[in-house]
């Protein structure tokens, strides 16, 4: 059998937390979504102009070997039948035991800005996260976002969407040669240093108007609901070395290949679903009475809700 990739989240993930009408989030795939996404930078240096790192493969690796982070694609559901690539967004630390996460990095490929694309994409996240899980949110209690002082559109995007400022932590990274930021004193080592302003949205803001000042921003969020049973998986060959690792990949079509999946068709179509085996999932979804219990389909770990969601998460 060939190798597969799964998904390295330890947080459950739900299919319709994760779309609006016309934007949704699919889990980055390295071999599927990697080359678009560096051809795109090379071709526009400038987005990378505030960003703390470079993005590299070996970073998006980075990201997808810690259990705490996830980078999605950006998927443009309004561009042709089956959507367009328009950028990434992510997750990081996003930590069980202080219920709080940071949203970055935030990038939309050039024909997507001054859009609709990044409010649905930044919206969809806080939504995922603030709402509570039998709401299809994680219940976090904090979401913060991190800019560099010197980018005035990324610090208007967090206030737009309903992050409060809450001040500037100072010479926060050493950037790599060619990125901009402010020079250090003598002896302080080689690089420019980069401060970050910081915004956060906050669990009680949200609940008290909050999520209807940011949802007012975004489309209607969708709220299909997906059929119990699954169609059965296929596997995929992935590559057998990223990040030094051997890593797996097991997705389904519109989430493995998501610019060539064929359409999803509510009354018909099941394989638009998420899909979990770790049992800290098991737990959440039974804590919060959703009763998650095994489909019985053997070697597929699907797991079902009592609301006819379905979620994934990676293999233990």
């Amino acid at each position: 059998m060939n190798p597969t990739y799964d998904v390295n989240f330890k947080h459950p993930l739900l299919e319709s937390s994760l779309e609006t009408s016309r934007v949704k989030l699919t889990p980055f795939l390295p071999h599927v979504h990697t080359d678009q996404l560096l051809s795109v930078l090379a071709a526009n240096p400038e987005m990378e102009r505030f960003l703390p790192i470079r993005i590299t493969a070996e970073a998006i690796d980075a990201v997808g070997l810690d259990p705490e982070s996830i980078l999605f694609a950006v998927i443009d559901k309004t561009k042709g039948p089956h959507g367009a690539f328009a950028g990434t967004v992510g997750l990081l630390h996003a930590s069980s035991q202080n219920r709080s996460t940071e949203i970055g990095p935030v990038i939309c490929f050039p024909e997507f800005q001054r859009t609709f694309v990044n409010s649905n994409a930044v919206g969809i996240l806080l939504r995922y996260c603030l709402n509570l899980p039998e709401e299809g949110g994680l219940g976090f209690r904090r979401v913060q976002w991190a800019a560099s002082p010197l980018n005035t559109a990324s610090i208007r995007v967090a206030e737009r969407m309903g992050m409060k400022l809450e001040g500037t932590l100072r010479w926060v990274f050493v950037l790599p040669k060619g990125l901009e930021g402010k020079t250090p004193g003598a002896g302080r080592g080689e690089g420019d240093g980069r401060d970050s302003v910081i915004l956060a949205a906050y669990w009680d803001d949200w609940e008290n108007g909050g999520r209807e000042k940011t949802l007012s921003r975004v489309s209607v969020f969708c709220s299909r609901a997906i059929p119990k049973t699954p169609l059965p998986r296929r596997e995929y060959p992935a590559p057998t070395s990223l990040a030094g690792a051997v890593r797996k990949e097991r997705m389904l079509p519109e989430i493995r290949e998501p610019l060539a999946a064929a359409p999803f068709n509510d009354a018909t179509d099941s394989s638009n679903t998420f899909t979990t085996s770790n049992p800290v999932a098991t737990s959440i979804m039974s804590n919060n009475k959703m009763a998650a219990k095994s489909s019985g389909v053997l070697g597929q770990n699907f797991w079902e809700s009592s609301n006819s969601e379905t979620y994934f998460r990676r293999r233990i």
